[in-house]
């Protein structure tokens, strides 16, 4: 029985592993110091990554610009651009959404034509996943609460709801991708307050069969600021990357007071 659970356990981290490690491979090259919160599709379009990025990452009128990124991480935009903040990009039904997260204001816009949908939850960070033609929306992480959204009535419908005491630490970054019955992604994990703010990132999992979900913390990189924030995956020859968004205090300086910076990890 014992040889059993052992072979299972290492079957499971064959097929689902995640990355103890990250190492730092690059800065993005930004259009401005105050860019901020560059996040792509998973898979390239053409050989090329569409994403989006936050203009001015102290001002809460902030714009999302669209954005283009070679397999050099070299980045062109484009004339398309939207009020909102902190974007994330997902697909679902054959359309591609990028999020305005903004606190308690939450919308998902949909690229090809700029509609835009109001989340009806309070919050922001949410973590968005399309799994067997439905569009998933977990609200919280610790305990999992997860939802249903439906484009087209532009409702929530929330399935599961976990017991466990709460740990707000816990926190959304990237969106859900999804690894047959498996969902995982990355997050990031706020403690302190003030001066002593900090944000790590975390990977997390969740199992859509039985709605179980578990978070492993991810060393802190050499180099790596006091918040970072992780944006998206993308795949790259055959390799992981994630970009993430730093900084060493909160989000409200312009870049003559601080510095920000869009990093690019590998996935080890």
């Amino acid at each position: 029985m014992l040889i059993l659970i052992l072979l299972y356990l290492i079957l499971f981290f064959i097929l689902f592993p995640f990355p103890r490690q990250i190492r730092f491979v690059r800065n993005i090259d930004t259009f401005t110091p105050d860019d901020i919160f560059y996040s792509f599709l998973p898979d390239p379009i053409n050989g090329k990554y569409m994403g989006f990025y936050r203009t001015d990452a102290w001002n809460h009128a902030s714009n999302l610009q669209q954005v283009y990124m070679d397999s050099n991480f070299n980045i062109t935009k484009t004339e398309l651009k939207t009020h909102g903040q902190d974007p994330r990009l997902f697909q679902h039904n054959k359309k591609t959404y990028v999020i305005d997260n903004y606190l308690d204001n939450v919308h998902i816009i949909d690229v090809d034509n700029e509609n835009r949908i109001k989340i009806d939850l309070p919050g922001k960070n949410f973590i968005f996943f399309s799994y067997k033609d439905k569009l998933y929306i977990i609200h919280k992480i610790l305990p999992l609460e997860l939802y249903e959204f439906d484009v087209n009535s532009k409702t929530s419908t929330k399935i599961y709801s976990g017991s466990e005491t709460e740990n707000g630490e816990y926190r959304g970054g990237t969106m859900g991708y999804v690894k047959g019955d498996i969902i995982y992604g990355y997050g990031h994990r706020t403690y302190g307050s003030d001066d002593t703010l900090s944000h790590d990132i975390f990977y997390w999992e969740l199992d859509m069969k039985n709605l179980a979900i578990s978070v492993n913390d991810i060393e802190k990189p050499a180099g790596s600021r006091k918040i970072s924030d992780p944006t998206c995956v993308i795949n790259l020859h055959g390799n992981m990357y994630i970009i993430t968004a730093e900084t060493d205090r909160v989000w409200n300086k312009t870049s003559a007071e601080m510095e920000y910076l869009n990093k690019i990890y590998k996935l080890e």
